[in-house]
């Protein structure tokens, strides 16, 4: 249970800037301070507002029971929708979370033209860059935004500690935007490290969203849109979410909107949509964050296999991976999860639909009644993910 309501802890945001980086800190309701490094060329600007700070706080005060006050400006909308947020969050999990007050020394209305453009979270994995190729053309009419910039974050997939994971990501995904003329933004925090999320996937898996939210605000300057790509899609979304379009329309304000992209798509679909827009961008996904090895995916792992046969779903050669497919590591990987076994499911209908060969079409349906049967020992607690 949360603790008991205290007085309100005060937000008050320091800026550090250089040339090339800008550093916001601040103290948290845990006592402990949070930050978020920033690194362009050059810096973006300071953001009008605070809204950032609140987001970034929303779960430490619903796990204290400490009201916000932030010592600046932040936005009507913004408070509006964080209470919102906290109402869909203290009715799922009420043993974990409880409401709290929410100020600031000044409201303001915050309006702009709807500029659509915007900067992209992007960490070369199949959703990220599923949302980014499926803008970079006209393809998408008047709804299309048009991307100012890449955001790659240090801390989340990549914890803040593993300095060398991450610079090989950052080359990767240097490397495969290469060809586009987009600058890459690099943000760093301790957030995941702070909430105590470094070793529990639970807490990191509920309370994650509203801190990749206010990672998008820091650049409310350039865009009028932060955008990501969903992880799950409309006939799949598992509550409670932590994210994707049931939530993340609470993080935008009238200044600056939250777009969560590909929630139409599967995940061969949005394999299938990369192949076809931007196929530069098929050989350089990055999905493996197992093994930091090599530079490129090791084949091995869960996430490395279920990509390759996503591969051969849609009908395509497997590339990008160190290893190639076997029916080992095939029938080795194991989809605990709900989330994953879908992925399983998916992978069959895809490969039925495109009438790829008889001989992988079972051994999709194969793999499907193996992870089936996985799937049920783990959720009766028989085995051990």
């Amino acid at each position: 249970m949360a603790a008991q309501r205290n007085e309100s802890h005060k937000i008050i945001v320091r800026e550090e800037r250089t040339a090339k980086s800008v550093r916001y800190t601040f103290d948290t309701p845990l006592e402990k301070p949070v930050w978020f490094e920033l690194a362009g060329d050059p810096a973006p600007p300071t953001p009008l507002t605070l809204d950032f700070a609140l987001h970034a706080s929303i779960f430490m005060a619903m796990r204290t029971g400490l009201d916000l006050h932030v010592e600046g400006d932040v936005t009507e909308d913004c408070i509006d929708n964080l209470y919102t947020y906290q109402e869909i969050w203290t009715t799922w999990r009420p043993d974990l979370y409880r409401m709290v007050k929410l100020s600031a020394d000044r409201t303001i209305f915050a309006p702009r033209p709807m500029e659509r453009t915007g900067v992209f979270a992007f960490s070369g994995g199949v959703d990220g860059t599923a949302a980014l190729a499926r803008h970079l053309d006209d393809g998408m009419g008047e709804r299309r935004i048009k991307p100012v910039g890449a955001m790659l974050i240090n801390g989340f997939d990549v914890p803040i500690e593993e300095t060398e994971w991450y610079a090989k990501t950052d080359r990767h995904i240097e490397n495969m935007l290469s060809f586009l003329d987009l600058p890459i933004y690099r943000v760093s925090t301790n957030y995941r490290s702070l909430i105590g999320a470094r070793y529990d996937a639970d807490i990191w898996g509920r309370e994650f969203g509203p801190c990749l939210t206010a990672s998008l605000h820091l650049f409310s300057e350039i865009a009028g849109f932060g955008v990501t790509g969903d992880d799950e899609d409309h006939n799949h979304i598992i509550f409670p979410a932590p994210r994707g379009p049931v939530l993340d329309h609470l993080g935008a304000t009238n200044r600056f909107h939250i777009r969560t992209e590909v929630s139409d798509l599967t995940r061969c679909e949005r394999l299938a949509l990369i192949v076809k827009k931007q196929p530069r961008f098929a050989r350089d996904i990055r999905v493996c964050w197992e093994r930091i090895d090599s530079d490129m995916n090791c084949g091995r792992c869960e996430k490395c296999v279920r990509t390759q046969l996503n591969f051969i779903a849609i009908g395509e050669e497997p590339v990008g991976f160190k290893e190639k497919l076997t029916l080992f590591n095939m029938f080795k990987a194991r989809a605990f999860t709900n989330l994953r076994l879908v992925f399983v499911q998916d992978n069959l209908m895809t490969a039925n639909k495109n009438n790829i060969a008889l001989k992988w079409r079972l051994l999709f349906f194969v793999m499907l009644v193996k992870n089936s049967l996985f799937n049920l020992l783990w959720r009766c607690k028989l085995i051990r993910a």
